[in-house]
């Protein structure tokens, strides 16, 4: 059998790889100290849980238990949970239960790798979380981003830079979107890949999700459940009439007060950076059939669905609200408060994005008393063939190497290595203190003395570097076949500066290894950093 494992974990702030905001946020710097409530760790998730447990109440927690239960009987009938599941449901019939959530759009087969990967950190990090018990325990929860509408960004998926697309004609909320059409793209999938011991299980996996599902919620559901199900992960379908019931007074309130909006923008005064989603007066669309518009109130005082001839004056919208909330979807700002409100949730797993919008929330949720959630931002993955491997250590790279720009590290070779550099690079340090050691005395010679002297100075100093920089580059051409050597192979690991993960499927490397290859991703992680997994691959 094929073999994988594990090469390196080096920290995601070693990286260029996240931004200057989420670095901020993982060194806890002050300029972001008030955008969160908790710092990651797990005694902070014992600490969250003891306030979350005041907050979610039985009534929530029957609710949610009832529907998780009807949700897995009438997707995947009488026998719908594993071991692992029932035993995970039967925990969160407990007052001392908590989730680790991460949710994710309907990617076809899950598109980019780092689907299956936000799932598996959270299988883990409620492992790590039960060993850490004092009386609680975690189950992990994945949220099915059902209610998105953003057909283009779903349809499809790469293997090997292959790209398989779905062409489809369709307006509304994607969950609902019907499935004609895949059996094609599949089966030219299927018959382009290499027919390894692990084919006929992923064979089976599509056919009894994706081929025999109603809409593409209810194959995304079947699929994740197909992958992960042993490893007791629950998936959550928030396109629900009876979840929604919950957000009935915050949907009103979201209609009366605008409070996601007004909260949204007192924080944004005063963000750091551009933030990742600006706040709308009202964050709610109006769903219906292949219809997920927004909702705007109009200088009449009357409500409009967006592109539509549906008006409402506000008592009729509120009624509607009232009577019939599943017709209402929360955006990208305030489905966050639907999650944390309908989960008995501690800590939220999400990408850079992910994350980056969330830190403008806090002020939205202690507006509506409601706990916010530790925010871990995932980690990142990338795969190394062991030809590759063998190709960096002969040129000598650490693997924060592979994403810094090669004249990096050729300089860091003309540095160590050329004689000639190292004696100017010692007289430029020798010249300083030379300098230094007259500063004092040509202070006491007068000023214009003085003046002379550090004109002088400017003068040899910027002399000396540009005699430096030019020898660096002189000896730098000595090396560009090294340099060659490094950027293909940088090319080959880091195309376009841009993380394997980011684009391809996890599928090629399923068909290889199975369910070792998920083993070995969950044995690399070892605490809640945040950090780039390397693993090594036969080819």
């Amino acid at each position: 059998m094929a073999k994988i494992r594990t090469l390196e974990t080096i920290s995601l702030e070693q990286t260029p790889l996240v931004s200057p905001l989420l670095k901020s946020y993982l060194k806890q710097d002050k300029n972001v100290s008030s955008l969160f409530e908790k710092p990651v760790g797990l005694d902070q998730i014992l600490a969250q849980a003891r306030v979350k447990k005041q907050q979610y109440s039985t009534g929530q927690r029957n609710l949610l238990c009832e529907e998780i239960q009807n949700t897995y009987q009438n997707t995947l009938g009488y026998s719908a949970f594993s071991k692992a599941q029932e035993a995970n449901i039967a925990l969160l019939k407990s007052q001392n239960t908590f989730t680790i959530t991460t949710g994710h759009q309907l990617n076809l087969l899950g598109g980019p790798m780092y689907f299956v990967c936000k799932i598996l950190e959270v299988i883990k990090i409620s492992e790590l979380a039960n060993q850490n018990q004092e009386g609680f325990t975690f189950v992990p929860v994945f949220w099915l981003a059902s209610e998105d509408h953003d057909f283009l960004e779903i349809n499809h998926f790469y293997v090997q830079d292959k790209k398989y697309s779905w062409n489809q004609s369709f307006s509304g909320p994607v969950g609902r979107l019907p499935l004609d059409g895949l059996d094609k793209i599949f089966s030219d999938f299927l018959d382009q890949s290499p027919k390894t011991d692990f084919f006929e299980d992923l064979k089976q996996k599509i056919t009894t999700s994706y081929l025999s599902s109603r809409n593409l919620s209810e194959a995304t559901f079947k699929w994740v459940n197909a992958l992960f199900s042993s490893y007791g992960i629950l998936v959550i379908e928030p396109d629900n009439p009876r979840l929604k019931q919950t957000m009935v007074p915050y949907f009103q309130k979201e209609i009366v007060e605008n409070f996601t909006y007004k909260n949204t923008q007192k924080t944004l005064e005063n963000f750091p950076v551009k933030p990742q989603v600006n706040p709308r007066e009202i964050n709610l669309f109006y769903l219906g059939k292949n219809l997920r518009e927004r909702i705007v109130k109009l200088q009449d005082g009357r409500f409009q669905v967006l592109n539509t001839d549906l008006f409402f004056s506000l008592h009729e919208l509120l009624r509607e609200i009232e009577t019939a909330p599943e017709k209402f979807s929360p955006n990208v700002l305030l489905r966050p408060l639907y999650q944390e409100l309908v989960l008995p949730n501690v800590m939220y797993v999400g990408g850079g994005g992910e994350i980056a919008y969330w830190l403008e929330l806090k002020k939205v949720f202690e507006s509506q008393e409601t706990a916010f959630p530790i925010l871990k931002l995932r980690n990142s993955l990338q795969l190394i063939t062991q030809k590759q491997n063998k190709k960096r250590q002969a040129l000598e790279l650490d693997f924060v190497d592979l994403f810094l720009d090669p004249r990096n590290k050729i300089q860091e070779k003309v540095e160590n290595e050329s004689e000639l550099f190292k004696k100017l690079s010692f007289a430029s340090e020798n010249l300083q203190g030379w300098f230094d050691e007259l500063e004092k005395e040509t202070k006491s010679a007068g000023e214009q003395f003085y003046k002379m002297y550090l004109a002088q100075r400017k003068k040899q100093t910027k002399g000396l570097e540009k005699l430096r920089q030019r020898m660096l580059k002189v000896e730098s051409k000595k090396h560009l076949e090294f340099q060659e050597r490094i950027s293909a192979l940088l090319e080959e690991i880091y195309p376009n500066q841009k993380l394997q993960e980011r684009s391809e499927s996890f599928l090629l490397s399923y068909l290889h290894y199975g369910d070792a290859f998920f083993s070995a991703y969950l044995s690399s992680i070892k605490d809640l950093g945040s950090r780039l997994i390397f693993l090594e691959t036969e080819n």
